[in-house]
């Protein structure tokens, strides 16, 4: 039994002794990491202390030479003192036009301010007029699909209505340059008579029977001329009351159209407008609008 207790103690002794050489050769090693640390802390420190000597060089090489060089900077820091007082006073000049300006921007201000007040009532006022517009759009929703469909259908007629104007105008056109081929006909006959008169009035010694002939030729020949010229007066009466008339239509038809616009109650077409086009002379139907 005393063997067993010696064996145990003997094994603790072992083991506190390998505890214990662990110990030391950790302090052996903090050891030698503080001495390298002291050593590198003695090489920072030697740096240092000839840094601090060459500062310390420097230093008095500038006191030597701002002893030599104090009367020049005073000389130059006087120079910048007046310098600097002129600014002040430049700078005092500016601030009292500028509280000036201050003055005038306030009281533009508060103009501003007094237009804004107006500009917010009057943006209620507007949003108020807008609520009521509102109320009415949707009180004329029912009615607005009818006064659209009733707005294409004018535009379909008067559409209708300028296509059969330009249609007349066309025929007014060549009824026009029919009449001017009849003119210049209707002068060809005149000079013909005139050229048969003198030669009736040359030849009325010689010949009386050849006379009466060719005065009763002139006669009749200005007779269908004048026939012509009443048939062509007859049809353009008809053309021109014909393009009033229809021109009366188009305007009838244009001023129902503006009154369906301005009665819509929407916002896109509360300002719409409707240009009618002036009404085109007698000697120029090319004037109609397209």
């Amino acid at each position: 039994m005393s063997n067993e207790i010696n064996s145990f103690d003997c094994d603790a002794a072992v083991t506190a002794l390998a505890f214990t050489l662990e110990e030391l050769a950790l302090r052996q090693q903090r050891d030698a990491d503080y001495e390298r640390e002291v050593d590198s802390l003695e090489r920072k420190k030697f740096r240092l202390e000839s840094r601090l000597r060459a500062v310390n060089l420097k230093v008095e090489q500038l006191k030597r030479d701002a002893a030599r060089q104090e009367s020049a900077i005073l000389r130059d820091l006087e120079r910048e003192t007046n310098s600097l007082m002129q600014e002040m006073s430049k700078s005092k000049e500016e601030a009292r036009e500028l509280e000036q300006q201050f003055a005038q921007v306030d009281a533009k201000c508060e103009a501003l301010e007094k237009q804004n007040a107006d500009l917010r009532s009057a943006a209620a006022e507007l949003e108020r007029a807008v609520e009521q517009l509102k109320s009415q759009d949707s009180n004329g929703v029912a009615g607005g699909f009818n006064i659209r469909k009733l707005l294409q259908e004018l535009r379909f007629e008067v559409a209708q209505l300028e296509q059969e104007q330009r249609e007349l105008c066309e025929a007014e056109r060549q009824s026009m340059i029919r009449v001017e081929a009849l003119l210049a006909e209707k002068r060809q006959h005149a000079e013909l008579t005139r050229q048969l008169e003198a030669d009736n009035d040359a030849s009325v010694a010689n010949d009386d029977s050849g006379a009466t002939r060719d005065a009763t030729v002139a006669d009749s020949s200005c007779h269908a001329i004048d026939v012509d010229d009443d048939a062509q007066r007859e049809l353009l009466e008809h053309q021109e009351q014909r393009r009033r008339q229809m021109w009366n239509e188009i305007v009838r038809m244009r001023e129902e159209y503006a009154v369906l616009l301005k009665s819509v109650g929407y916002r896109e077409t509360a300002n719409a407008s409707v240009q009618t086009d002036p009404e085109p002379t007698e000697n120029h139907p090319e004037q109609l609008a397209p």
